[in-house]
C-alpha cells in the first residue's frame, strides 16, 4: 500500500544515539543529514552542539500557500518532510487539508509529524500527536493504516511503560508490518521479545513467541534472545543469568530500550524465581544456587531486596538459610500451573 510522507525516518535519531554513545562520529552524522536533505534537522543539531556546522546554507524564500494548488501544497509538503521542517509543514498540510479532506492523507501527515518531532527530541509532543492521530481510527481509516499504526501505538505504550498493551501491539503487527519508516523489522521483533517476556503467561511465550514464524524468522539477529526465552519456558535455569546478562546487555544499544536494561533483569529475576517458588513450599539457598549456578550470596541479596518489595512472597528462615513460600490463596488454574511447572523443574534437577 503506498503511503505519502514516507520520509523522514528514524535512522537520524539512531545515529544521532550512536554519537552520544561515542560509537559514530559526528561528521558520520553530519553527512548522512546532508545526503538526505535534511537541512533543518541540520541547523536544529547544530543549535544544539551535536554537529558543527559546515557552511551556511542561504534561507529559501518561503511560497504564498494561498496560491498554491493541491498538487503544489503537496510536492512541498514532501520536500518539508524530508527536511524535517516540522513548522512549515503543519501550516503547509493544514491548508492542503482545505483542499483534500481524505483521512488517509490526514494520517499520513500526522505519523509524518510523530518521527519529525522523535528526531527534533520533543517527545512529549510527539506521545499528545499519537493521541491524537487514534481519533482518526474510528472514523474510516482503511486496514492498511490501522495495522501500521499499531507499531506507532506500541512504540510509545513501551515508552510509557505499558508494556503489556506494547506488548499486544507489537504481537499483532508482526504479520502485516509496514512501518519501515518508524522501525526495522529486526526492532520490532526484540521489542515484542522484550515487552513480551516481562508480561505474557509463560503459556502465551511458547505460542506466540517461540512458535511465531515471524518471530523465528529475526531471533537469531538478537543475541541471546532465543537461549532466554527458552530457558525460561522450559524452567531450565543452570544458564539463565548468562543469557539475561547478554541480552540486556544489548539494550544499550537501541535508542527506545537504553533506560530499560536494568528494569528488566529485576523484573525477569522477579518472574522466574516466582515460577521457581510455584513448585516448592520450601526450598534452601543452597539448592537455589544450584539450579541457577550463581553464589549463594548472590541468591540471598535477590530474594531479601524482592521481599521488601514485595515482588516475592515468601520468607527466609537465616539459621537454616531456608526459604519458605508464602502465597496467596491459589485462583483459578494457579493450582496446575504449578504442579505442571514442578513436574518440569523436578526432571531437570534430579
Amino acid at each position: 500500500m503506498d503511503f505519502d510522507f514516507s520520509v523522514p525516518t528514524l535512522e537520524a535519531r539512531k545515529r544521532l544515539y550512536s554519537v552520544h554513545r561515542g560509537k559514530e562520529e559526528a561528521e558520520a552524522l553530519l553527512v548522512f543529514l546532508q545526503e538526505h536533505g535534511m537541512s533543518h534537522l541540520i541547523r536544529d543539531y547544530i543549535q544544539k552542539g551535536y554537529i558543527s556546522p559546515a557552511h551556511d546554507n542561504a534561507m529559501e524564500t518561503e511560497p504564498d500557500l494561498e496560491l498554491m494548488n493541491e498538487d503544489e501544497l503537496k510536492e512541498l509538503a514532501d520536500k518539508l518532510s524530508a527536511e524535517v521542517s516540522y513548522e512549515r509543514f503543519l501550516q503547509t498540510t493544514q491548508r492542503l487539508f482545505t483542499k483534500n479532506r481524505s483521512l488517509a492523507l490526514k494520517f499520513d501527515a500526522y505519523t509524518a509529524e510523530t518521527r519529525m518531532l522523535m528526531l527534533l527530541e520533543r517527545l512529549p509532543e510527539a506521545e499528545e500527536l499519537v493521541r491524537k492521530t487514534e481519533s482518526l481510527l474510528e472514523l474510516g481509516i482503511d486496514w492498511g493504516r490501522k495495522n501500521k499504526f499499531k507499531v506507532y501505538r506500541g512504540l510509545f505504550r513501551m515508552r510509557e511503560k505499558e508494556y503489556l498493551k506494547a506488548a499486544e501491539l507489537f504481537l499483532d503487527a508482526l504479520s502485516t508490518f509496514e512501518s519501515e519508516e518508524l522501525l526495522t523489522y529486526r526492532e520490532l521483533v526484540h521489542y515484542t521479545i522484550f515487552t513480551g517476556m516481562l508480561t505474557l503467561p509463560r503459556n502465551e511465550i511458547g505460542k506466540r513467541l517461540i512458535e511465531s514464524s515471524e518471530v523465528c524468522e529475526m531471533i537469531r539477529e538478537i543475541p541471546s534472545a532465543t537461549e532466554l526465552i527458552q530457558s525460561f519456558y522450559e524452567c531450565s535455569y543452570q544458564e539463565f543469568f548468562h543469557h539475561l546478562a547478554v541480552f540486556s546487555e544489548g539494550l544499550a544499544n537501541d535508542v527506545n530500550l537504553k533506560d530499560s536494561g536494568d528494569y528488566f533483569v529485576y523484573m525477569m529475576k522477579v518472574r522466574t524465581y516466582n515460577q521457581l517458588f510455584m513448585s516448592y513450599k520450601a526450598i534452601s539457598v543452597e539448592q537455589m544456587s544450584a539450579i541457577f549456578r550463581v553464589s549463594s550470596g548472590y541468591v540471598l541479596k535477590d530474594i531479601e531486596g524482592m521481599i521488601l518489595r514485595e515482588d516475592i512472597l515468601c520468607k527466609i528462615n537465616h539459621q537454616n538459610m531456608m526459604i519458605y513460600n508464602t502465597p496467596p490463596e491459589s485462583k483459578g488454574g494457579l493450582r496446575e500451573q504449578a504442579e505442571e511447572l514442578s513436574h518440569t523443574i523436578q526432571k531437570l534437577i534430579k
